[in-house]
């Protein structure tokens, strides 16, 4: 659990890495140089499409490992509602707040439902995250095509503008997950004195883990 945590302040740095690099980058205006053709090439393969499957695909995998092991050991959460609505931003806004102290009715957030619906929170931002950076690929893919196939400064700049919102995003599903990680980690999961069940899940793997980062 504390790798997960780990994890997750390390794919907010490099997302807003992604997100520097992405203003940086010229579009419309001068005539695109062979150098802007690799920087482009570059925040497509190494920055955009290597966050979502290689990082946030690795942090999902690692909260759901947590995740499985409470619901194994008796957490018995409610299945997760059905929003009404498929814009991204608004999902996110449907979890609960960080400082919300129960954010099932029947769960009280301690002990281990504590702990599993806080992960299962950070599991479900962070498949939001995956979706804002894979809507965020294609569309800037189309800036792309725009600045280099058939120049149109406006449309090219507003659609790279659109690509950076999403990526935007996708930091702000990881900056809520890793909260309720560190939340689950930190102040549910007692310290290592004491056994109980989340601790148990909390503390437990840590060396597992490790191993395969």
């Amino acid at each position: 659990m504390a790798c997960f945590v780990e994890e997750l302040k390390v794919e907010q740095a490099k997302m807003q890495g992604l997100l520097d690099h992405v203003d940086a980058f010229p579009a419309g205006g001068a005539s695109p140089t062979r150098e802007d053709y690799y920087t482009a090439e570059e925040i497509i393969s190494h920055g955009i499409s290597d966050m979502q499957i290689c990082r946030v695909h690795k942090a999902i995998v690692m909260g759901s490992a947590p995740l499985y092991d409470a619901k194994t050991m008796g957490a018995i959460l409610p299945p997760p509602s059905c929003p009404l609505t498929t814009d991204l931003a608004e999902r996110l806004a449907l979890l609960p707040p960080l400082e919300q102290t129960i954010s099932y009715p029947d769960c009280d957030d301690v002990g281990l439902e504590g702990f599993a619906m806080r992960v299962q929170h950070a599991v479900t931002a962070l498949g939001f995250a995956e979706e804002a950076l894979e809507s965020s690929f294609y569309t800037f893919n189309d800036a792309i095509s725009l600045i280099f196939t058939k120049p149109i400064p406006p449309l090219a700049h507003a659609t790279k503008r659109k690509a950076r919102s999403s990526i935007a995003l996708a930091l702000r599903c990881a900056a809520y997950a890793h909260a309720q990680a560190t939340i689950a980690l930190t102040r549910i999961a007692p310290p290592l004195t004491t056994t109980t069940p989340a601790n148990n899940i909390a503390h437990s793997n840590i060396a597992s883990n490790q191993q395969h980062i």
